[in-house]
């Protein structure tokens, strides 16, 4: 998995789902 700094940080155990990051860029 490609760790992003500060990407998710409560959540980095998993790769994230693609929703969660759309909805992270999407911001």
């Amino acid at each position: 998995m490609i760790k992003f700094p500060g990407w998710r940080a409560q959540n980095n155990e998993g790769p994230p789902d693609l929703d969660e990051v759309m909805r992270d860029l999407s911001r």
